[in-house]
């Protein structure tokens, strides 16, 4: 990210962002005050559309700021360069070793010539053993030099595939976050017919106060636990993804409003059975349970669309009582 701003410009920002941790109680320290300047510069659009809907759902907490500085300000490492650096280094030496053939070539080339123009009708053995020799030693350093530039470049390949894997995951739980949610989306929207795909969103009930009395990193274990319990559970006609925060959500193919919703049930009653205790007490922790909100995409709408219905559920859910499924009925649109 290249800040362009004014000395005075910066000036306005700095007091936006500071304002911004005063309002949410944060500290100044170097990872949040960069979300809160990049949030008041207005220069990172899906980082800012992300706290609005942290905002919204009031989730600006410590850990929250953690995970946006990692999905949207901490996007490149010094260290992504070096592949396209040893690369280069290695296109380089197969230039180098192309050279030394041509010129071995190229002075072979010449001595025939010279025979040739002093009308000999021999040509000494010994020479042309050497220019052959120079030869093959040339092409076998351009043999090692292709054998290495094609491992690097399948090297490459391998750390984009997992530059590319790591862009769309959440690292906190493994799942796929936003971006993973928008690319399977697309996906789905492509081979789904109007009543074939519902969303749903997963939130769980309580958990910032539960943060607040046992503190950030037993939350951390709860999401994971979540999190697996997800990928274990759900059908393999149901994508889970990190939303944020304690939030998640699924993408899934059904052909029926009643299967989605024994789906979500069932998930609901699973997280409310679990049990965990702290490590060092051996207390038994509160119970965890989570609120669902589901709605049927409609052909043709965006994901922000169908996940707004979804959001309207789970608010129902909140509203009465919580550790409920509550789905949208909102009819599909005429084309």
């Amino acid at each position: 990210m290249k800040y362009h701003e004014s000395l005075v410009e910066s000036q306005v920002i700095l007091k936006k962002a500071l304002a911004f941790l005063d309002k949410h109680q944060l500290a100044y320290n170097p990872i949040f005050y960069a979300v809160a300047y990049q949030h008041a510069a207005d220069c990172n659009f899906l980082l800012s559309e992300a706290i609005k809907d942290a905002e919204k759902n009031d989730n600006i907490d410590p850990y929250m700021m953690e995970q946006l500085h990692r999905e949207f300000v901490d996007v490149k490492k010094e260290s992504d360069d070096k592949p396209l650096l040893s690369l280069g280094a290695a296109i380089d030496g197969l230039h180098e070793s192309s050279q030394k053939s041509a010129e071995v070539v190229e002075k072979l080339d010449q001595e025939l010539n010279a025979h040739k123009d002093n009308n000999s009708e021999t040509i000494e053995i010994s020479s042309v053993l050497n220019a052959t020799a120079a030869i093959m030693a040339a092409q076998d350093d351009l043999h090692q030099q292709v054998v290495a530039a094609k491992k690097q470049s399948e090297s490459i390949r391998a750390e984009l595939e997992e530059a590319k894997l790591q862009a769309v995951t959440d690292p906190l739980t493994d799942l796929q976050n936003r971006q993973g949610l928008n690319r399977k989306f697309s996906e789905l929207a492509v081979l789904s017919t109007e009543s074939t795909l519902f969303t749903g969103i997963l939130d769980l009930d309580h958990f910032k106060q539960f943060n607040d009395n046992f503190g950030h990193l037993v939350g951390d274990l709860i999401l994971k636990r979540l999190a697996r319990l997800l990928r274990e559970e759900l059908p393999f006609t149901a994508h889970p993804f990190r939303f944020g925060g304690e939030e998640f959500v699924i993408l899934v193919s059904a052909s029926k409003v009643d299967e989605v919703l024994k789906l979500a049930e069932e998930l609901r009653i699973k997280v409310e059975k679990l049990r965990f205790k702290s490590a060092k007490t051996k207390e038994r922790l509160p119970q965890l349970t989570i609120s669902i909100g589901l709605s049927q995409w409609n052909h043709g709408e965006m994901l922000e669309e169908t996940l707004v219905r979804a959001d309207e559920a789970l608010y129902r859910a909140k509203n009465e009582g919580r550790n409920l499924v509550r789905f949208s009925y909102t009819e599909a649109k005429d084309d």
